[in-house]
């Protein structure tokens, strides 16, 4: 029985992530609302809208082309994208399974790397 629950706790995970992946993830931050999704082609793509910009204007930043792939195992699985501009990328996940504890409510984190060393990061609600 307890084999049986392991099992159906891994394939939900693996489903909630693909749909992750299918739909997308809206992160927003005390500053700006990012949308990772895919384009028309199927290319992920990275948006970024500063306070106070709404999604119906044009974003304050675009990029075309980024990679996704999944961390962790099992239930612990969750999507990664990463997106790069000049020397700054910016990655955005889902939550996983990690020793952090993440704040109630939190869907994912925002981090940005520049010259591939780490600046800063944001939780996603």
């Amino acid at each position: 029985m307890f084999k049986n629950l392991m099992i159906s706790v891994a394939l939900l995970a693996l489903t909630v992530s693909a749909v992750a992946v299918a739909d997308g993830l809206t992160c927003r931050t005390q500053k700006r609302t990012v949308v990772v999704d895919l384009d028309s082609t199927g290319q992920p793509r990275y948006r970024v809208w500063n306070q106070p910009h709404r999604q119906s204007e044009k974003p304050d930043v675009q990029i075309v082309g980024g990679t996704h792939d999944f961390e962790g195992t099992g239930p612990c699985t969750h999507a990664i994208w990463s997106f790069r501009k000049g020397n700054t990328q910016y990655t955005v996940s889902g939550l996983g399974c990690t020793e952090a504890t993440s704040p109630a409510g939190a869907t994912g984190q925002l981090s940005v790397f520049v010259d591939d060393q780490f600046k800063q990061s944001w939780w996603c609600f």
